[in-house]
């Protein structure tokens, strides 16, 4: 009998996706399956990972829909764990992780959030992906209250870090957006709503990256604009599924979009016509709080540890 299954999408990194598999010990608990997004590189590289991990299921996409969102769904009609960790085939879990998960395989929970770190490849130089997941989660564990938890439940719109009971995703027919960026929000917002009990864990599990390659953090036109809709469809369904006591406490990364239009230099009238739909849709641009000083110094210190990493990572090369 499986108690955890653990589900990575893979696609043209099989190099990155070996320090993933090594980081996972062999358990006889534990399940780890993998599919492959119809890879185009390293294949050969891919498939010798078959023999050096034998205890690893390997799985191709065989959906006729390409994406991350495709190959969990598929992924997914093959696990048999009664709790499910996704992980992304470019990020590792940390030392000992198994140990911090036994705890709860028999206790009555539906969904536990867990802490992260976030590290640029192949260094140690912090990469702040995880800061604002982990201080939600630092909120929950402090206040223990339903604004802390609801501010997981649907602020926290990845699914690594995540123990999930398998038959929350299976009794309510959650599946991923097949799309590009951003397939796991509307998934995170549908387990939010469905999981009974919610708790969050201090420990830290998972070790997301960062890509050195990627500093500048470009993104296309089409990405951008599809996580947008996915924006607009997700304040919809949260107004549609919380009460409006409750969906006033969400807060949503309006400002980010229009701040990153701004930088990216899309036209004005495409970032106003985007700021105009988000009032439409009863969106705060600013989110909740923005001018407290506290909250205030919080982003300048995130911006400033950012910096610091981005010199420390150009000091490297």
């Amino acid at each position: 009998m499986k108690r955890l299954s653990i589900l990575i999408p893979h696609y043209n990194t099989p190099h990155l996706l070996s320090t993933l598999l090594q980081s996972i010990p062999d358990d006889p608990e534990v399940e780890v399956l993998v599919c492959d997004d119809l890879s185009t590189k390293r294949q050969e590289e891919y498939e010798s990972l078959k023999d050096k991990f034998p205890r690893v299921s390997f799985y191709s996409n065989t959906t006729g829909d390409k994406g991350a969102g495709a190959a969990r769904n598929l992924l997914m009609d093959h696990a048999t764990g009664d709790f499910i960790l996704y992980a992304d085939s470019d990020d590792f879990y940390e030392v000992d992780f198994l140990n911090k998960l036994r705890p709860y395989y028999d206790q009555d929970i539906d969904l536990v959030f867990f802490k992260s770190r976030s590290v640029y490849l192949n260094t140690e130089i912090e990469g702040h992906r995880a800061d604002t997941y982990n201080k939600l989660i630092e909120n929950f564990l402090e206040k223990n209250d339903q604004v802390s938890e609801d501010r997981c439940r649907f602020e926290i719109p990845v699914v690594w870090a995540k123990l999930i009971r398998r038959s929350i995703i299976i009794d309510h027919d959650l599946k991923f957006e097949l799309i590009f960026g951003s397939e796991d929000v509307m998934f995170s917002l549908h387990l939010g709503i469905n999981a009974k009990k919610v708790i969050a864990d201090r420990n830290a599990i998972y070790v997301v990256t960062r890509n050195q390659d990627s500093l500048s953090n470009i993104k296309s036109r089409g990405t951008y604009d599809t996580q947008f809709e996915v924006l607009l469809q997700r304040s919809a369904f949260l107004r549609e599924n919380l009460s409006k006591e409750r969906f006033s406490s969400i807060r949503f990364p309006s400002f980010y979009f229009i701040l990153t239009g701004l930088k990216r230099h899309y036209p004005l009238k495409d970032v106003l016509h985007n700021m105009k739909r988000m009032r439409q849709n009863g969106l705060r641009i600013l989110p909740k709080g923005f001018y407290k000083p506290s909250v205030i110094l919080r982003n300048l210190k995130t911006r400033i540890d950012e910096r610091k990493s981005v010199q420390a990572l150009e000091r490297k090369k």
